[in-house]
């Protein structure tokens, strides 16, 4: 296609102009070209990407496909169809807003669709607008570098492969086929003998050379992979202790690699210019991780929240973790990697909209169809950046962290017993962004994920349904609720048992207390003082605002109590919470670490300068113990409530080997935002290590401090129980009197220390 063809394109759009609260509407959204216009594209079709947000008042569901797919004779095959869920409407509703996306996911127009309350029960009034609405400024058109590397031929002394070069020559085909007018695309393979060492280095530093801000550059390596041992001052970034590689040609068969470390610097210097890089590797030992730039303070409220003005961003497609080995396999009599096979697949299938986080998802399921056994794996594995479509553009929020995909066993779900699934029968969940909710009954619990049986209905086996929790066994948070606090309990059943929190019988020792004097009320953790929170006016947004934080320090106790007894996993893997010396900033390899007391916390001393308190500070190590690599997730559970999920957010640490909690960085223990610093007082942090034989997601125990929304999360309630509506709630279950299978697939083992800081 020319870098300068363009089409112009009408849309053509129905919508309510006036909605009601609590109802559902369709939109339909077509598009028409101009007549008298040449057909500018070497393909006889192109696809349009179609979002409408209405975000706070309603969602908008696509029913069937987003895309419109418009044909060389002037129009489309049909439109496409939304569904918009109004929700509770006070004043007029912001207009919907309609954004095309080229078929390489980027915003080209939007347009406003101005909507009114309805005032009275009519029928809905609907507008078909033909766009009369005033054009958008013309965007300014950016740049997609893609360097493509495809190796079959490496050199003497290497194994030989067949689909590397059928990989990027695929990839070229479907970003040609994907480019439209919105931006120019400049493409370079080097295959075989031309994928020397100094000629990939040669052109990821031309590229860095020629880039800009809201560019975007694609680096597609599909080849050998190998290792090499980490230096031993790099045992910080590399806990598995060895370094991936990508094996470039060498006519004389000598080493010529390029190491992950160089990788990511040629990376960052490219981010440096503020454009989004995106690096896709198909080779044995892929699990390329970008280094982690951020600098977090042990219980600092700004723990992980992303900056306004990032500079650009990296993700990494990798095929396989560290330990693995990719695959080949024929496809229509090509050979191709497994996984540039599937991404493709994955990437034709869902279109230029889909993100990141679902194209990983959607290449697992379609690698699991072909029995590949290997694991594609997506960094960073949480942020911001792995929800924008393929190539960059804006973010779109998932509907859940938690999904549920077809796979060789059946119908499964991205959470197990580490994220506290009960084993006992009863557990189910729902669907969302479907035309009803739908219900899948959990029927095996495992390690990192359980598997489902779908009730009354049958999914479509390529389809990734957002799920939550709808009915959980689940030993519940218990509160005590002053009999002047009556609005508080009532919002608490308003809509049916609540799923974490119950009132607690006669005689009980509550966990929580509302306490109400006057018109407002406070909540209490039994025992502790000051209040989690005060001064709440008993209304009816009040209340609600109560029974938010009820349910959230409900949440937070969730994941404290998470443990597993009986694993065999147990005393794998030990926490070594190191003191930082003034002149430290990385954590040491050797040297003593702090021992915990006769209580089991490790108790600290912050230091009094004038009017200011000096935070201790501390190093904190991971030791592997076992003769085999194990997967940890170090978790900081905070007195404020919040759950931080990136100090070691998951990776493999190697047998015998030493891992490092932010990368070695210091951390400094402070006291949270909102609790005042009192002499003489004391405040605790929890690290909880959560260890598997296998890989698991850590992103649901995130959870803001209390009283607060997070924007790492990006979900309301980004914790197991993230649900909508009320969940129904069986009787509670005692995991550690049930029976456990046993096998790799199911065990998995969390340890905590308490850290206390004194100030005195």
């Amino acid at each position: 296609m020319s870098e300068n063809a363009a089409i112009r394109l009408q849309p053509l759009v129905r919508w309510p102009r006036q909605v009601r609260a609590h109802t559902r509407y369709q939109v339909i959204v077509d598009l028409t070209v101009d007549d008298g216009q040449e057909w500018p594209y070497p393909a006889e079709e192109q696809t349009i990407g179609c979002l409408l947000e209405g975000a706070p008042w309603c969602a908008a569901e696509s029913v069937g496909s987003d895309l419109l797919v418009l044909h060389r004779f002037g129009g489309t095959y049909g439109p496409v169809r939304f569904v918009l869920h109004v929700g509770a409407l006070g004043t007029d509703p912001k207009p919907l807003r309609l954004t095309f996306l080229s078929s390489g996911g980027i915003p080209f127009r939007t347009v406003e669709l101005p909507v009114a309350r309805a005032e009275a029960e009519t029928e809905a009034v609907y507008d078909d607008v033909p766009v009369t609405l005033a054009e958008p400024p013309p965007a300014e058109r950016r740049t997609v570098f893609a360097l493509l590397v495809g190796i079959n031929d490496a050199g003497p002394g290497r194994h030989p492969l067949q689909g590397a070069v059928n990989d990027v020559e695929a990839a070229e085909a479907l970003l040609r086929a994907a480019a439209v007018d919105s931006h120019q695309l400049r493409t370079e393979i080097l295959r075989d003998s031309d994928a020397t060492r100094d000629a990939i280095v040669t052109s990821l530093r031309t590229l860095a050379d020629q880039v800009g801000p809201d560019d975007t550059v694609l680096f597609w390596f599909s080849g050998n992979g190998s290792t090499v041992e980490a230096p031993t001052d790099e045992w910080r970034l590399f806990p598995g202790g060895r370094i991936p590689t990508l094996i470039c040609h060498s006519n004389d068969g000598g080493r010529a690699e390029i190491t992950a470390t160089e990788l990511t610097d040629f990376a960052s210097r490219i981010t440096d210019q503020g454009t989004h890089v995106v690096v896709v590797v198909d080779g044995c030992h892929s699990g390329l991780a970008p280094y982690r730039l951020t600098d977090p303070p042990l219980n600092s409220p700004s723990e992980a929240e992303p900056s306004e003005n990032r500079q650009g961003s990296h993700v990494t497609l990798s095929a396989c973790l560290p330990h693995e080995r990719a695959q080949e396999i024929v496809v229509n009599g090509r050979w191709h990697g497994a996984f540039s096979w599937a991404l493709l697949r994955a990437m034709a299938r869902l279109g230029p909209t889909a993100t990141y986080r679902e194209l990983i998802s959607a290449t697992r399921r379609e690698m699991d169809f072909r029995s590949a056994h290997q694991t594609p794996f997506l960094s960073p594995a949480s942020d911001t950046v792995i929800d924008q479509p393929f190539l960059g553009g804006a973010v779109r929020q998932p509907a859940s962290l938690t999904v549920m995909n077809w796979g060789q066993d059946g119908w499964w779900i991205n959470i197990g017993a580490c994220h506290g699934v009960p084993a006992a029968p009863g557990t189910r969940v729902t669907t969302l962004n479907t035309s009803s909710p739908r219900e899948a009954e959990v029927v095996e619990v495992r390690a990192v994920d359980s598997l489902v049986e779908p009730i009354g209905w049958e999914p479509e086996r390529h389809t990734q349904y957002p799920v939550v929790v709808s009915t959980m066994a689940t030993v519940l948070t218990t509160v005590v609720i002053d009999p002047a606090a009556r609005r508080v309990r009532e919002a608490l059943h308003a809509a049916g048992p609540s799923p974490l929190v119950r009132e607690a019988t006669s005689g009980e020792t509550p966990d929580l207390h509302v306490v109400a004097a006057g018109d407002t009320a406070a909540v209490l953790v039994a025992g502790d003082e000051p209040p989690l929170q005060e001064g709440i006016v008993l209304d009816a947004e009040g209340a609600r605002r109560t029974v938010g934080t009820l349910e959230h320090v409900a949440r937070w106790r969730l994941i404290y109590l998470l443990e597993n007894p009986l694993s065999g996993l147990a005393g794998a893997v030990r926490i070594e919470v190191v003191p930082a010396q003034d002149a430290e900033t990385r954590v040491p390899a050797q040297g003593t670490f702090l021992q915990t007391d006769a209580h089991g916390v490790i108790r600290l001393r912050a230091r009094r300068t004038g009017s200011n308190w000096q935070p201790p500070a501390i190093f904190v190590r991971l030791r592997n113990l076992r003769d085999e690599p194990l997967y940890c997730a170090l978790l900081d559970l905070t007195s404020m409530f919040a759950v931080r999920v990136n100090l070691f957010p998951g990776d493999f640490i190697g047998p015998r080997r030493l891992a490092a909690a932010a990368e070695g960085r210091r951390l400094a223990v402070h006291q949270p935002d909102g609790k005042p610093i009192r002499p003489g007082g004391r405040d605790r942090t929890w690290l909880k290590l959560m260890v598997c034989r296998t890989p698991f997601s850590v992103e649901q125990f995130a959870l803001p401090p209390i009283g607060r929304r997070s924007s790492t999360s990006r979900l309301a309630s980004p914790s197991l129980l993230s649900a909508v509506g009320r969940l129904a709630v069986t009787e509670s279950h005692d995991a550690a009197t049930d029976p456990s299978p046993t096998g790799d697939a199911y065990d998995w083992w969390t340890t905590m220390i308490p850290i206390e800081v004194v100030y005195d």
